[in-house]
Parts: structure tokens; C-alpha cells; sequence
């Protein structure tokens, strides 16, 4: 009984560690995208700064700031939420709380909001450049035809992950309700 709690103990302390090294790398991952989104933000209002624009296109010009802060703050929040998560499973042991499962729920609907804001902002991006009076921007070799593919795309992936990172939020609620009814058979 002694060597099954000696490597029951073992365990536990290596995933502890592997938890506190994943978390420090989650929040250095956020501090990278925020920075990063931060750049390309100042860049943004900037060249915005930079060109006048009349009429009916201001509004245009105005809302990809405005999609892109929120597209940001959603693409910040993943990392960070699974900084905390990890960090208290580091410091805990236990990964089944009710805390991690309501996180779990927070990133499912923080990775649906990243889908629709990343639609949105691929819509007004290319409405703002047909209405700038361009057809198509190139870069080296590759050139893109906004007048012929003006359509909005949607990425799955969020969409998927959301709906994964919401039923894993039910198991983690029913991993603590089987924990908690496990120590009060003890």
C-alpha cells in the first residue's frame, strides 16, 4: 500500500511540474499576443491616421480598429485562461474543480465570440478595401481579388473547439461531483 502511495505521490509531482512549466509558457504566450496585437493596433490607427477618408467609407474605416480590439481580446483571453487553469492544477493536484470546469465553459464561449468577430472582421475588410477603390492588393506573387470573392468566410476550428471546450466543461463538472462523492465514502 506504502509503494502504490509512494508512486501515486510521484506522479502527482511530475504532473504538478509539467502543469507549472505549461502555465508559465501559456503566459508567456499571452504576454507575446497582447504585445503583438498591440503593434499591429498603433500600425493600424496609425495608417489610418494617415489617409482621409470621406463619406460613407469613415464608418468603414473606424469599425476594423474597433473588430480588431475585440478579435484581439479574444485571441488573448485562450492563453491566459489556460495559464490559470494549469496553475491551479499545479497547485492543487487536482484538475476536477468547479473553477476549472467554469473556465472551460468561459473558453467555449470566448472561442465562438473569436469566430463571429473573425467573420466579421474578414467581411468589413474586404468592403472597406472594394469601397477604397481597390480590386485587389498584391504582395510579391500573391495577389487577392476582392471584387471577384467578396463573401465572408467562416472558420470552423473556433467553432469546433467551443463546442469541445463546452462538453469538456460537463465532464469536469461530473469528474468533481464523482471526486466529491469519492471522499465522502472515505
Amino acid at each position: 500500500m506504502a509503494l502504490q502511495s509512494n508512486s501515486r505521490e510521484k506522479s502527482l509531482s511530475r504532473v504538478a511540474a509539467t502543469c507549472k512549466i505549461l502555465s508559465l509558457l501559456c503566459k508567456l504566450a499571452f504576454a507575446v499576443l497582447t504585445l503583438w496585437c498591440i503593434a499591429v493596433l498603433v500600425l493600424m490607427c496609425f495608417s489610418l491616421s494617415q489617409t482621409s477618408f470621406y463619406g460613407e467609407i469613415l464608418p468603414l474605416a473606424l469599425a476594423v480598429p474597433f473588430l480588431f480590439i475585440l478579435y484581439s481580446l479574444n485571441a488573448c483571453f485562450i492563453p491566459f485562461v489556460f495559464g490559470k487553469m494549469l496553475s491551479d492544477i499545479s497547485e492543487n493536484r487536482t484538475p476536477f474543480t468547479f473553477r476549472n470546469a467554469n473556465r472551460l465553459l468561459f473558453l467555449a464561449v470566448v472561442l465562438l465570440m473569436y469566430a463571429v468577430f473573425e467573420a466579421l472582421l474578414a467581411s468589413v475588410d474586404s468592403q472597406f478595401i472594394l469601397m477604397a477603390g481597390n480590386d485587389s492588393i498584391q504582395v510579391g506573387n500573391f495577389i487577392r481579388d476582392f471584387a471577384s470573392n467578396s463573401g465572408t468566410t467562416l472558420n470552423l476550428f473556433p467553432l469546433l473547439m467551443s463546442a469541445m471546450f463546452f462538453a469538456l466543461s460537463y465532464v469536469f463538472k461530473y469528474g468533481v461531483l464523482l471526486q466529491q462523492e469519492s471522499d465522502e465514502t472515505l
